[in-house]
């Protein structure tokens, strides 16, 4: 979301004007910024939270830090390794943060954040055990940060051994962030289950031509599908769809997306062949492969590493900053 430029030189300095400082509803003084400054905000203790509960259409306050244990047990998996909870809470409260200091979910809901998945993050409070609540507390107050601005906290459930960057495994269409890196995790592929890891995936090309226009993807029917790039990890970074009324290309993750993230778990593809009738798919890996991989996550904490050393690993030139005790 970043900011559009305007012509008119009085109406950007006004605007420049006003948004030097805004104080929000829990009383911190926050410094606005646009998207791609995401400055690190100073707390005089740990902030409170607005929630719009999506299930219900509550509003619900909180502490930041009872929230992002709702987040990390609706991000992972039950009895998983402290320290891999830990540095999903790193990550959830950077994400955080940096959300809120965008305008959160203000401008939808009136709130900082929403329990939508897609919106912000997951959200399930009911799941939230000791391990969770110990893993957070032992993080508490902690960001990841690059040179003073919060981090894209990206993460995904299984890189299928090599992480990407946020422009091939996420379509990003800013600059690449300073702060990505592409890094082969040998520990997840030694401790995730083989199940977990590989997948296979068989789509009708009738399907495909219903879930490309669904997702406002304006194609006739679709008649042969085939990857036309790749990436240096080997993830479809471009994918060319022909149909009767011509022909589409889709970066990778923009397909997978429109055909189903869950179904086609990644675009680490081992096999893609298209027929007359269908295409048939198999894989490695479950998400877009950008940021901390959460099984990695798991495998590092298994062999003794910290939640820090954990988070910084999936990124480059970042620190831990401690924004409240």
């Amino acid at each position: 979301m970043s900011c559009s430029r305007r012509s008119n030189v009085l109406v950007v300095a006004l605007a420049l004007v006003l948004a030097v400082f805004a104080l929000t509803t829990n009383g911190c003084l926050r410094r606005e910024t646009r998207d791609q400054d995401r400055m690190v905000d100073e707390f005089e203790g740990e902030p409170d939270i607005s929630l719009y509960v999506n299930e219900t259409g509550e509003t619900r306050h909180m502490k930041i830090e009872e929230y992002i244990a709702g987040v990390v047990a609706g991000e992972m998996l039950p009895d998983w390794p402290v320290n891999a909870y830990a540095a999903q809470a790193i990550l959830a409260r950077t994400f955080t943060l940096a959300k809120m200091s965008e305008g959160g979910m203000r401008d939808k809901y009136g709130t900082d954040m929403s329990t939508d998945k897609e919106e912000t993050q997951a959200y399930d409070p009911e799941s939230v055990t000791d391990a969770i609540r110990d893993a957070v507390a032992s993080t508490r107050g902690m960001i990841l940060s690059y040179k003073g601005q919060y981090v894209r906290g990206w993460f995904h459930a299984a890189s299928g051994g090599q992480t990407t960057l946020a422009k091939d495994g996420l379509a990003y269409e800013d600059d690449e962030p300073p702060y990505t890196k592409s890094v082969e995790v040998p520990a997840e592929l030694r401790h995730i289950p083989r199940e977990e890891l590989n997948w296979e995936a068989t789509y009708l090309l009738s399907e495909i031509t219903s879930l490309l226009n669904a997702a406002g993807h304006s194609v006739g029917q679709v008649q042969r599908v085939f990857v036309v790039e790749k990436d240096q990890t080997g993830r479809a970074t471009l994918i060319r769809v022909e149909h009767t009324g011509g022909h589409i290309d889709l970066p990778g993750a923009v397909f997978r997306n429109a055909v189903g993230p869950d179904r086609m778990r990644s675009t680490l593809l081992t096999r893609f062949d298209s027929s007359a009738t269908e295409v048939q798919m198999a894989g490695r890996g479950f998400g877009h492969g950008v940021g901390m991989s959460q099984w990695g996550a798991y495998g590092m904490s298994r062999e003794g590493y910290s939640p820090e050393e954990i988070v910084k690993y999936f990124f480059k030139d970042v620190e831990t900053q401690k924004l409240w005790d």
